[in-house]
């Protein structure tokens, strides 16, 4: 059912071609032209179908906010009419109005209370594939015209596939993979097998998030719900040249839907689920005068634990204890009755406003608060997993308190044919977490926690833009930003319980008994951006378009006042002993640092290896300094051709570079800038009187100095567990390559049935690439042995693959529709296969027998996810015909309960490391109700 709501023209004026809409339209440009009119001849038929293929003969963008029209017919439409004229036959007693403005068309209820409707013709009529506008290009373009790789979806779609977030519609987007963490809870997204591995408060991600074009700086803000979305657009491949922030491997952009200032409305929907989900979404649109409108939109989301907490391990595995004599503290569950991993309670509240102030000045603004309140994942033991047990036992409750407060607004302004816009971001990232590292698999206590955080970002982007029917169309940017993060991020270890007695135990942080902590205090870490981009295409001929685009970036992170502490008395629990530090930073006079650390201080550079010697009764001393700043600059570029074979036939081959500045971190360390370019071909193609889309991309990307984040971690008594863990560390691979091909299809061969796939087959590798293994050394990979190895002996990844990078992918969604009785039923099966891919870039794949006493047999598949198959179903129930405007739709995800590993940790099992997984076998029923 193709359906259509408040739709929009947004074109300007041109100085090649300066022509008026319509009598009733003033034209953007001084110099008036003749009324164009158009040769139609369409059949009575559904209305939505007469106005889609209405807006394809004039060439004219449909825009906006779906609903149902089509439960009204639309007369013939035949011989030559100017545009208001065919517009008031076509919706001649449907009760929708039509209004030409400056900015375009919009279509609205004109008789909201007693619409008259046309019964709708006994023969059904010939489904066509609804029209996508994308702004991918900074103008409202019809996605078969748009010369990149790139796949949208409206809410509509969103909720077809029970997507509530972002990592709910990865699957159907070729190249995306997606994994949480569960100490940050932050989200990672990789698309053509690059992604983000480092999730400090100033890393960059090599896909930048935007919504309503305002940039989103930091991961853990990606989850939040998707509610009342105009269209989501995932971008595959570099982007620069016409966004705020640049990209290496692609960009995702949401566009939520605006304040309708023509009628108003609301929307209801209500779920229920297993695992005690709990779903609300309420959109209410006010259009409180002819140009201004106010509109709310709230969504929450809750649910169980899909994970549950055991007393102990005892008995479920070789990797595990025989019996619970002997047990310490840290291997029993201390917390059975907290929520455990993997709870979810999530809330959007967003409140926007559109105000027309003057027919060239308009003034779109949102104001939004996200909060999460869940558990976060953790990393499960696939051994337990595959017999269908998903447990863990915590010794430390794992919670997670996260706000975002965000202010978008964009004002547009129309200056004869041009368009100047002004966009303006603020936010606010609050989050305090606890997350239990151990999980009770050895007799060590660790424990991860963010005492507090605070990230303040804002953007100004200004950009112009000239008329969409200009024969070189282009678009001019700058854009700069801020953010300004702190952070208290505490490691909390020791090596056992003391038989009870917390001053018999020791820490590998400190010598002096009892635990331990390892502090992170970060007051003042700053990103700052400056870019200037422009991008212009040009009509060489009507069939053929060039495209050249060009940005200059200058990007600097700093770190003031940056200490690594070690504290040899913790607050953290089950530790409280006298003179703890207590949470949060410790006070200055708490704080030692050795004579070469404090002159570091007094200089304000760097410094490592900070020591206790001479200290007094301070609990803590300075480990690193990590005062340093860093400059990069870059210009990239984009050079494509794009040509029309035909009508509904577009090839385009494009060349563009791409940049993700350089990383700072802890003692001063720096990692160089990666850069990409990137080599494309493409298809956007409609066949079969548009009933079959296929688009296709065909691309090689080389990477240098490819940034991948990796913790040290030391394996200290060889048994399989990590014993030390250290801080994060940013390392460039030298040289990287990924080539392949994607393809995405659409048909509906009738009215009764559709298809859509999405594939990719993709080979990805390091070229060149050595890096320190502090886990196992050369055991999986042979030692480089450079002589001039700075650190431990290096390895040697050249040939080895990115971490969730399958050689072949499939997704696929199939509907049949039909009518019983007054209903218009829709059952739906969405599946996806994948290839195997590797968890870690050591590419660990078997283990012999009789390494480690875990896994006496060995071990297949140590960080590997092998092939898999995945498949959701739903059945969708709404009415056929009527004034009525609700859907109830039951749905299973993942009804085989796959299980799906996205990352690894460090415990081995005879399964494989232990890992993190996706959700298991869930069922709902939702309720949606239009009014």
């Amino acid at each position: 059912m193709i359906t259509v709501l408040t739709c929009g023209l947004l074109f300007l004026g041109s100085n090649a071609t300066a022509t008026s809409l319509d009598a009733n339209t003033k034209s953007l440009n001084t110099n008036q032209a003749p009324v164009p009119s158009w040769q139609f001849d369409l059949p009575e038929q559904a209305l939505d179908l007469s106005l889609l293929q209405f807006a394809q003969i004039t060439q004219i963008n449909l825009l906006g906010t779906p609903a149902q029209l089509s439960v009204f017919n639309a007369p013939a439409l035949k011989g030559q009419f100017q545009l208001s004229e065919g517009l008031r036959l076509l919706l001649v007693n449907s009760g929708v109005g039509f209004r030409i403005d400056p900015q375009g068309i919009t279509l609205f209820r004109s008789t909201p209370t007693q619409t008259i409707k046309q019964p709708r013709s006994t023969n059904q009529p010939e489904r066509i594939l609804e029209e996508v506008i994308v702004t991918s290009l900074r103008r409202a373009t019809d996605l078969q015209k748009t010369p990149i790789a790139v796949t949208a979806m409206d809410q509509n779609q969103i909720d077809q596939l029970q997507a509530k977030d972002i990592r709910d519609i990865s699957f159907m987007v070729p190249g995306l993979e997606m994994t949480n963490t569960g100490e940050q809870s932050a989200l990672l997204v990789q698309l053509r097998g690059i992604g983000q591995t480092n999730i400090t408060e100033i890393a960059d991600g090599p896909v930048a998030f935007h919504v309503d074009g305002i940039y989103l700086p930091r991961s853990q803000g990606a989850a939040s719900l998707l509610h009342d979305v105009d269209m989501l657009e995932v971008l595959r491949g570099p982007q620069g040249t016409l966004f705020g922030r640049n990209a290496t491997s692609g960009g995702i952009n949401i566009q939520t839907r605006k304040a309708d200032l023509n009628d108003s409305y609301g929307f209801f929907s209500a779920g229920l689920g297993s695992y005690q989900k709990q779903a609300l979404k309420l959109t209410l649109n006010a259009a409180l005068t002819d140009n201004f409108a106010l509109r709310f939109a709230g969504a929450s989301d809750k649910h169980a634990a899909y994970t549950e907490l055991a007393p102990n391990y005892v008995g479920l595995g070789p990797q595990y204890p025989t019996s619970s004599d002997g047990l310490s503290a840290y291997k029993q569950s201390t917390f059975l009755h907290a929520d455990g991993p993997e709870t979810e309670d999530q809330q959007s509240l967003r409140l926007a406003s559109q105000w027309q102030i003057h027919p060239a000045l308009n003034w779109q603004l949102s104001l939004e608060r996200y909060q999460d309140r869940g558990t976060s994942v953790t990393e499960l033991d696939p051994f337990l997993v595959n017999k269908g047990k998903r447990l863990v036992v915590w010794d430390t409750p794992s919670n997670l308190n996260m706000q975002n407060d965000t202010l978008r607004s964009t004002l547009s302004v129309d200056i004869g044919q041009y368009q100047m816009r002004y966009l303006l971001g603020r936010a606010r990232m609050t989050r305090e977490q606890n997350f239990d590292q151990d999980m009770g698999r050895s007799g060590h206590f660790e424990q991860r926690r963010t005492d507090s955080s605070t990230f303040d970002f804002s953007s100004h982007e200004i950009q112009l833009v000239n008329s969409d029917r200009a024969r070189l169309r282009w678009v001019l940017g700058a854009f700069q930003s801020k953010e300004q993060n702190a952070i208290v991020y505490a490691i909390d270890h020791a090596n056992d319980d003391g038989n009870g007695d917390p001053t018999n135990t020791t820490s590998f942080i400190s010598d002096d008994p009892g635990a331990a902590v390892a502090l992170f205090v970060q007051p003042d870490r700053r990103v700052e951006t400056q870019a200037l981009y422009a991008q212009g295409t040009y009509d060489l001929r009507t069939q053929t378009r060039l495209t050249l685009g060009a940005r200059y970036t200058e990007d600097t992170k700093s770190d003031r006042d940056g200490r690594s502490l070690n504290c040899r008395r913790t607050a953290g629990f089950p530790y409280t002993e006298p003179g703890s530090i207590g949470t949060g930073a410790p006070k200055p006079e708490q704080i030692y640092a050795d004579p070469a650390t404090q002159a570091a201080i007094d200089a304000g550079l760097p410094h490592d290896q900070g020591s206790n010697q001479g200290i007094g009764d301070q609990p803590c001393w300075v480990r690193q300094v990590n005062d340093y700043k860093a400059t990069w600059t870059n210009t990239s570029g984009l050079l494509r051709l794009d040509h029309d074979l035909q009508d509904q036939v577009m090839v385009y081959g494009s060349l563009a570079s791409g940049f993700k500045s350089g990383h700072i971190q802890d003692r001063g360390n720096e990692a160089a800038p990666e850069e990409v370019i990137n080599t494309e071909l493409g298809l956007k193609s409609s066949w079969l009187q548009e009933t079959l889309r296929i688009n296709a991309a065909l691309y090689r990307a080389e990477y240098t100095n490819l940034q991948f984040s990796d913790r040290d971690q030391f394996d200290t008594d060889d048994d399989g567990i990590v014993d030390v863990i250290t801080s994060t560390i940013v390392r460039n691979a030298a040289e990287a390559t990924v080539k392949g091909l994607e393809v995405e299809l659409s048909w509906t061969p009738n009215a009764a049935h559709f298809v859509q796939l999405a594939g990719s087959l993709m080979d990805a590798q390091f070229d060149n690439f050595e890096t320190p293994d502090t886990l196992f050394g050369d055991r999986f990979n042979p030692y480089a042995n450079k002589p001039n190895a700075a650190e431990n002996s290096l390895v040697d990844l050249s040939g080895n693959r990115p971490v969730r990078a399958p050689r072949w992918k499939l997704s696929f969604l199939y509907e049949y529709q039909w009518r019983w009785q007054a209903l218009r039923l829709t059952p739906r099966l969405v599946g996806t296969l994948s290839d195997r891919y590797y968890l870690d870039i050591y590419n660990r794949d078997s283990l012999p027998a009789n390494t480690y006493p875990g896994a006496p047999d060995g071990v297949d598949n140590l960080a590997i996810q092998e092939a898999y198959a995945k498949f959701d179903l739903s059945l969708r129930a709404e009415p056929s015909a009527g004034e009525h405007n609700w859907s109830v739709e039951a749905y299973i995800k993942n009804a085989t309960d796959s299980a799906v590993k996205t990352a690894s940790g460090t415990f081995i099992t005879p399964a494989g490391f232990d890992a993190v997984f996706l959700p298991p076998r869930t069922a709902g029923l939702t309720l949606n109700i239009g009014f």
